[in-house]
């Protein structure tokens, strides 16, 4: 297959795509964040700032285990379109994607469902999710040839995600606590392990876990 952009490693593709969502699709709890920020009396500026750092860092954490040649563009030219959806619904309407969200979505009627349908969510649609996905699939991907540098890089990418998170819930750990304590959602607000993490939550329980006799 010819492509029309230049190859790039699999480990910069990862990067780019982490900043993508840190700074595109989850804007809404960037957005979130601040909001409750602006209304404290005051806070650290320094906090402020690590939360994007976090969040980059937590997702590539995430995103890493992904970016093998087997998994790295069909999982993303998934969650691309879908994380798109999910992060206008946040932006627009405040949704919190629980598991009784997920079950709301595949259970409703589709005249529900095009009620929401409009330009704006088209366009948002398109252009953070399927041209995204597009962009994805066209572009040639390189990885490493051996086996033992493949998972190396991974694994060290992953330790470096893993003291970056800790190092600043360390630092600014009563920050976190107090923001998180105040505001419970907002550990569901992460696209895309909000949507992924709340329909295995809906899987697991509506087919693998036995019904309770009723008394």
């Amino acid at each position: 297959m010819r492509y029309i952009f230049p190859k790039i490693s699999y480990f910069t593709l990862t990067l780019l795509l982490t900043l993508y969502f840190t700074f595109v699709v989850n804007l809404p709890i960037l957005l979130h964040f601040y909001r409750i920020l602006n209304a404290l009396p005051a806070y650290n500026l320094a906090f402020a700032l690590s939360i994007p750092v976090a969040l980059f860092a937590a997702l590539n954490f995430v995103f890493t285990p992904f970016s093998f040649r087997p998994l790295l563009k069909p999982f993303f030219i998934i969650v691309l379109p879908v994380s798109a959806l999910a992060s206008f619904a946040m932006m627009t309407f405040q949704v919190v994607f629980d598991r009784g969200m997920i079950e709301n979505i595949l259970e409703t009627q589709s005249a529900e469902a095009s009620s929401y349908l409009n330009l704006k969510v088209v366009l948002w649609f398109v252009f953070t999710g399927v041209l995204p996905a597009i962009l994805l699939f066209l572009t040639p991907v390189s990885y490493e040839k051996t086996l033992l540098r493949r998972l190396g890089v991974r694994l060290v990418s992953m330790v470096i995600s893993l003291l970056v998170v800790a190092s600043i819930a360390g630092v600014f750990y009563k920050d976190y606590a107090s923001v998180g304590r105040n505001n419970r959602t907002l550990n569901l607000e992460i696209v895309p392990t909000n949507y992924l993490y709340s329909a295995f939550q809906y899987m697991n329980h509506r087919y693998f876990t036995p019904k309770m006799p009723f008394r």
